[in-house]
C-alpha cells in the first residue's frame, strides 16, 4: 500500500475513532426509549380490562381504522 492508501486508512481510522460518542449516544437513547416502552407495557398491564379496551378502541378511531 503506498503512502496515499495509508493517510487514506489512517483518516478513516480517525473517522471510525470518532464516531464512539455519536454510537454511545444512540445506545443511550435507544435504551431510554426501551425503558420508556416497558413503563408503558406495565401501566397498561394493570389497567382493568374495560378500560384498556376503551383505549384501544379509541386509538383505532384515531388513526382511521374501524370502530
Amino acid at each position: 500500500m503506498g503512502v496515499d492508501g495509508d493517510e487514506m486508512a489512517l483518516a478513516r481510522l480517525v473517522r471510525q475513532a470518532r464516531d464512539e460518542d455519536a454510537a454511545v449516544a444512540d445506545l443511550e437513547a435507544a435504551a431510554a426509549r426501551w425503558r420508556q416502552a416497558r413503563a408503558a407495557q406495565c401501566a397498561l398491564a394493570h389497567l382493568p380490562g374495560e378500560q384498556l379496551r376503551e383505549v384501544l378502541r379509541l386509538q383505532r378511531t384515531q388513526v382511521g381504522g374501524p370502530a
